[in-house]
């Protein structure tokens, strides 16, 4: 059986068929069930997650629908353990634990390997996170942390084949991805280090002010200090952006102009690879507030969703769901 969140929710019988999962109320019930595989939740946290206002009988109704969830899925799957319920679920039947698995294997592969791995976990997604609960209220910040796992893997992917030498061929998809985040600093360095080596200078200088403009018009801040070094790079048309610049002669300039960040330094949005150079990131973690980025601060606030639970790619992955 597989349980998947990467898209709407849905589970796969060992048939290979999807399951029924019943109504709003009882796929909710499953999706919060699921978000915190493993985990008990109690039944006051259903209640609450389903209902704004419960009422005596929302409780009767729930346990209507673990009878009907336990009659598709299996009676041992769900637990009664009070105060509420648990789902015993294996990691690898949940498609963003998988996921989260195979974004961390390709970390420290060389790039066609990393490229090959990454394409397999994000050929695991099926549309936005949940769609289908996209305004269930106990789902937000797990949705929200979800598209950025995503956003980091498209990334890294990226980074990887413009190390192939693939950089022509990932402008349209840069482009496109630009168009939903212009504001993303890390994708927008990853458009301009595209652009530069598709010998489109003029463009890749343009594509920073107009992440400038982005920046300043939706948090009123300036790019960060690791797109401003990458533009002086692009203006002096710095050899280590070249593909197949020499790893330690492109890892000094870059380190000297500012665009590389040292060990010691604070999380940047972007961080860059010693070998082409590219845009790499060293880990994956989970941003704490000090580490955050202005803009990663803002659109935790604009988003309602609490700092540590916006993601980077300059840190590791970790999965919103529960381990």
């Amino acid at each position: 059986m597989e349980f998947r969140v990467l898209g709407p929710l849905e589970v796969v019988g060992n048939d290979g068929r999807p399951l029924p999962l019943g109504g709003p109320k009882q796929r909710a019930l499953l999706a919060l069930l699921l978000l915190r595989a493993n985990e008990v939740v109690s039944t006051d946290t259903i209640l609450d997650a389903l209902w704004a206002s419960p009422t005596p009988t929302s409780t009767a109704y729930v346990q209507n629908c673990i009878a009907r969830l336990r009659k598709t899925l299996g009676h041992a799957l769900i637990e009664t353990v009070p105060p509420g319920y648990v789902l015993r679920v294996d990691s690898e039947a949940i498609d963003a634990r998988r996921f989260e698995r195979l974004v961390g294997e390709a970390r420290g592969k060389a790039a066609p390997e990393r490229a090959e791995i990454l394409r397999s976990a994000l050929a695991l997604w099926r549309g936005e996170p949940l769609s289908d609960l996209a305004y269930e209220s106990f789902a937000q910040g797990d949705i929200a942390a979800l598209r950025e796992l995503r956003r980091a893997a498209q990334e890294d992917r990226i980074e990887a084949e413009l190390e192939l030498g693939l950089h022509a061929e990932l402008l349209g998809e840069l482009e496109a991805l630009a168009s939903i985040e212009p504001e993303r600093e890390r994708l927008r360095g990853l458009q301009m280090l595209a652009l530069y080596r598709s010998r489109r200078q003029v463009d890749a200088l343009a594509v920073y002010q107009e992440t400038r403009l982005a920046l300043i018009e939706t948090y009123g801040i300036e790019p960060g200090d690791e797109l401003r070094a990458l533009e002086r790079m692009v203006l002096t048309q710095d050899p280590a952006l070249d593909l197949g610049s020499t790893p330690a002669v492109a890892q000094e300039t870059m380190r000297a102009s500012g665009w590389m960040p040292r060990r010691d330094a604070s999380a940047s949005l972007i961080s860059t690879a010693a070998a082409a150079p590219s845009l790499r990131p060293e880990a994956f973690a989970a941003v704490t507030v000090p580490s955050l980025s202005k803009a990663g601060r803002s659109l935790a606030i604009a988003s309602n969703v609490a700092p540590w639970r916006i993601y980077s790619s300059a840190s590791t992955v970790t999965s919103p769901l529960r381990p």
